[in-house]
């Protein structure tokens, strides 16, 4: 026949149910927690991707731009002394595919020391030291498909008794934004 149970094997038992019960809810937590964490999603549900890119030999990275659709990235990049592994105050602008092999330096890039993608990803627009004027600045526009050369859009003169920032932005239509703003203790 059966066998009898008493009183305390049926409170025994009830006790490792709820407590298995429990550790199995507990494990679900931390595994669903590990799952996101280890997938990239970020506490408000955005997608996080770390990645380590290599920029063109005998250059530094000094500022990196992606894509909107994540297709290209452009990099301002400062040219490195062999010799002595100094940068060497030469940047320019390159691009790739993200998926690609091989930098595509941008012409007339030269001195860039900040570049964007416009939000269509159809214009990268830059600022670079003027060619020819000490303290000058250029604002430039290209081509993603690197097939025109670079356009000037503004002339941007630092040597006014008032310096000042000057900077850029892109509407979400992707036109090119210029703006200054004179620097603290200016009227």
């Amino acid at each position: 026949m059966g066998a009898v149970m008493t009183g305390g094997e049926v409170r025994s038992r009830a006790g490792v149910v709820a407590w298995l019960g429990w550790a199995v809810a507990v494990i679900a937590i931390g595994l669903g927690g590990a799952w996101f964490g280890l997938n990239g999603l970020g506490g408000d549900g955005e997608r996080l991707v770390r990645t380590s890119i290599m920029g063109p030999e005998g250059w530094a990275i000094e500022q990196s731009a992606l894509s909107p659709d994540g297709s290209r990235v452009l990099l301002v990049c400062d040219q490195v002394n062999p010799d002595s592994s100094m940068k060497v105050g030469n940047q320019a602008l390159f691009v790739r595919e993200l998926g690609g092999q091989g930098w595509k330096r941008v012409p007339g890039s030269e001195k860039t020391w900040h570049a964007q993608f416009s939000p269509d990803g159809q214009t990268i627009a830059f600022l670079r030291v003027h060619p020819r004027i000490t303290e000058a600045y250029e604002l430039m526009r290209v081509s993603t498909d690197l097939g025109q050369s670079p356009v000037k859009v503004a002339e941007l003169d630092d040597t006014a008794s008032v310096p000042s920032t000057r900077w850029f932005c892109w509407t979400p239509d992707s036109e090119l934004v210029y703006y200054e703003q004179p620097s603290s203790g200016a009227d």
